[in-house]
């Protein structure tokens, strides 16, 4: 703490010539996992987020805190950044995120407003993976050269285990890019690993482009050593093609990972991210180590903004001589009418091997519009099936209903129902199991929201913007206050 103090004194001057603006998330919970005693178990978690701007500096800083009744509160400042930028040029030092590529070599990433539950600690804290260090960054006369050194965070291992084993690693990598015609802008990409005083090193290659009917993305990245695309070797292939006309789109992605988690990167997955609760909790999650695949959807502009949605993707990996086999097919249709309305209907059918799940069914519709000037009313149901390896029921069943009601532009309730006969979330002897929920948001003024949970949350996968992760299970109260500065 006297540490963050002496940096807060450090910056104070700044801090008071420059424009700040900022945040502050602070989550309360009362209530526990399924199960699990105390039932009443309360916790606080507070993420505040500060920026100044002064000329052609810019300082960051995020402090983070929870408070609980056992050994596993902590608080401190978990970032903080000073980015200088002038002609071109761009310097960060501290805690900063960057992508090489689309990701398949190097990605850091937030998930912001979204906190993260260890399942071990049970410490909660903010989800997002950065480096700490430098990050030299050129842009100008076609020309996009970042270098980055430093060490990225493993968000998955919780504040408790402290910084040497969350950022036990370092990276120090350049990728160069230039702008040689709009068709085409080439990039070449080196990366090195040092972790276990064993040192990995990476190169790659890409190109990217577009016209005014398409665009293009290809990337190749290899451990450096072996030879390219050969059997045994460390490699990640993505590419990307789209097209349009004035009422179609068209996507075809493609992937080949071989021996490719590296711990600091996140390859593009080419499946489907659904908004649909029950859909985007059966989102494949990639195995870097081994999976091959496709993914191609088609846009229609059906008339007005009505469109149809339809998409089909594959993977298949390899474990221990086991074939995996993972497939979706998707179809939509959006649709507005009443001037005020709209509805979105779907249908899926998928597998996915490394779950044990086939024969998975899912249909549903949400319907929302205005029924006053100042009031709106919006429904959902969506109904799922499928069939598990090793469940003692032949049909997992399940099913969700959302009825909400808001008035513009400020307050917003809505009660959820989630039903299943899933063994793996049945903690008794029921057969059934529910999880019922109200949500009230309030958005008290321009700089102040409210969100309060009350019930039960449902448990499970949840991926926004290519990533996935474990959602713990709730029984109980949340009250969610965002500020903004």
């Amino acid at each position: 703490m006297n540490k963050a103090l002496l940096i807060l004194f450090v910056l104070l001057p700044l801090f008071i010539r420059a424009q700040v603006t900022g945040s502050n998330q602070a989550v309360f919970q009362i209530g526990n996992l399924p199960e699990q005693q105390p039932s009443d178990r309360s916790n606080l978690y507070n993420q505040l987020n500060l920026q100044a701007n002064w000329q052609d500096i810019q300082l960051v800083l995020r402090a983070e805190s929870y408070a609980v009744d056992d050994r596993r509160k902590y608080n401190k400042i978990s970032q903080k950044l000073l980015r200088y930028s002038y002609n071109g040029f761009t310097v960060q030092i501290g805690n900063f995120y960057e992508m090489f590529g689309r990701g398949s070599l190097l990605r850091m990433y937030e998930i912001p407003g979204t906190v993260y539950e260890d399942t071990g600690t049970r410490q909660r804290y903010g989800f997002y993976r950065d480096i700490e260090g430098l990050n030299l960054r050129y842009e100008k006369n076609g020309w996009d050269v970042s270098a980055v050194y430093g060490r990225p965070l493993d968000l998955i291992i919780p504040p408790a285990y402290g910084r040497e084993q969350r950022r036990s690693r370092l990276v120090q990598g350049v990728q160069a890019l230039y702008n040689v015609s709009p068709l085409w802008r080439p990039g070449l990409v080196y990366l090195r690993s040092d972790a276990n005083k064993q040192s990995t090193s990476y190169w790659g290659a890409l190109s990217e482009g577009r016209a005014e009917m398409f665009d293009y993305y290809l990337e190749y990245n290899q451990q450096q050593g072996f030879d390219p695309l050969r059997e045994g070797t460390p490699y990640a292939l993505y590419g990307a093609f789209n097209f349009y006309l004035d009422a179609v789109a068209l996507s075809l992605e493609y992937k080949d990972y071989k021996k490719f988690t590296l711990g600091f990167n996140e390859p593009p997955p080419t499946v489907k991210e659904h908004s649909f609760t029950l859909l985007n909790r059966s989102t494949h999650s990639p195995e870097p180590n081994s999976e091959t695949g496709f993914q191609l959807e088609a846009l229609f502009n059906v008339g007005g903004f009505n469109t149809v949605t339809l998409n089909a993707s594959r993977a298949v990996n390899q474990i221990a001589g086991f074939e995996a086999v993972f497939y979706e097919y998707y179809a939509d249709l959006q649709y507005f009418f009443y001037e005020t309305w709209q509805g979105k209907a779907f249908v899926d059918y998928s597998q996915d091997e490394l779950l044990g799940e086939t024969e998975r069914y899912t249909a549903g519709f949400q319907v929302e519009g205005s029924i006053t000037a100042l009031w709106g009313l919006a429904l959902e149901i969506q109904l799922q099936q499928l069939k598990r390896r090793f469940t003692p029921v032949d049909v997992v069943a399940n099913q969700l209903f959302s009825l909400s009601l808001s008035r513009a532009p400020d307050f917003s309730v809505a009660f959820l129902m989630e039903r299943s006969n899933d063994p793996i979330e049945i903690y008794n002897d029921d057969t059934i199991i529910y999880w019922p929920a109200l949500i009230v948001n309030y958005q008290m003024d321009s700089h102040t929201s409210f969100n309060l949970f009350y019930g039960r949350r449902r448990g499970g996968n949840a991926c926004t913007g290519g990533i996935c992760y474990r959602v713990l299970p709730f029984n109980g109260l949340e009250l969610q206050i965002t500020t903004r500065i």
